[in-house]
């Protein structure tokens, strides 16, 4: 098979901004955005709907539970002095019998938990989403070095997963956890969200995406391994020249080898060790 090989030498962030590619990576990033948009909110809107969904059902809970408390309490203060009861006392227990029995307090007590569980998980999927937007935004503030890298990928497959969750499988083949340093999170999260648009471009919305994480020679590199049957070059929407803006405020370089007449695509982030720091 012939590969087409497509790698460019390091550029300093100065040549970048004189040629415009930061322009470019920008606006490329902001597109991807405008095109997502859609199905993050579809993404926010599930957690939001059952949150909301288990909240309404906790309420009836609560104010059937009050209730029951109310007449419990009129009941105790009655039959405080009095050894008997009366025909009132007596009305007043059968009520709060019935109220007990509609009420199906055992169910309430029992479902409880699981429903403040789901109310946490939905809390929590809203807050990585937020949490993920606000890494790929593009606010012009400078982000602390020192990133997970790992976690930089999981951010950007989150911003994306809507657009491959249905068809496209990921396969992590993670290493060693990698923190990085020198490296702030925001490129690449950035980076890493080009190229997988650019992959599920190229894959026509199916197939296998394989992620592999590894230190070799004190560089840490990303490879993503991409296949599809629907595989066709000529439907890439973003460009990897994008990409390689954001990597190259790393330091780190981008390789991109499509294998013809087309089936593969794979990348390479490699980022040196003077800009990834320490590893341990």
């Amino acid at each position: 098979m012939k590969a087409l090989l497509i790698n460019q030498p390091p550029q300093t962030q100065k040549f970048l901004e004189e040629s415009g590619l930061a322009t470019i990576a920008t606006a490329e990033v902001n597109r991807l955005l405008v095109t997502l948009l859609p199905g993050v909110v579809h993404e926010i809107n599930n957690p939001v709907g059952f949150v909301t969904a288990n909240l309404s059902s906790m309420e009836g809970y609560m104010q059937s539970i009050g209730e029951l408390a109310d007449h419990f309490k009129r009941l105790t203060t009655l039959l405080g002095s009095r050894p008997n009861l009366t025909t009132e006392e007596r009305e007043l227990l059968d009520i709060c019998k019935a109220l007990a029995a509609d009420a199906d307090v055992e169910a309430a007590i029992s479902d409880a938990p699981a429903l403040l569980a789901e109310c946490r998980d939905g809390m929590r999927r809203i807050q990585e989403l937020a949490a993920a937007l606000r890494e790929v935004s593009l606010t012009g503030e400078e982000a602390q070095a020192g990133c997970d890298l790992h976690l930089c990928m999981e951010t950007a497959l989150r911003v994306i997963w809507n657009e491959l969750k249905y068809t496209i499988t990921v396969d992590r083949q993670y290493g060693e956890p990698l923190f990085l340093e020198a490296v702030s999170s925001q490129p690449l999260v950035q980076g890493f969200l080009v190229l997988l648009a650019h992959a599920i471009d190229c894959m026509g919305g199916e197939g296998a995406i394989a992620i592999e994480t590894a230190v070799e020679n004190e560089a840490t590199l990303v490879r993503i391994f991409c296949s599809s049957q629907k595989f066709q070059e000529n439907r890439c929407g973003a460009d990897p020249a994008a990409a390689r803006h954001f990597f190259g405020k790393c330091k780190a370089t981008l390789n991109v080898v499509v294998d013809g007449p087309g089936r593969n695509v794979f990348y390479t982030v490699t980022i040196p060790a003077d800009a990834s720091g320490s590893n341990e």
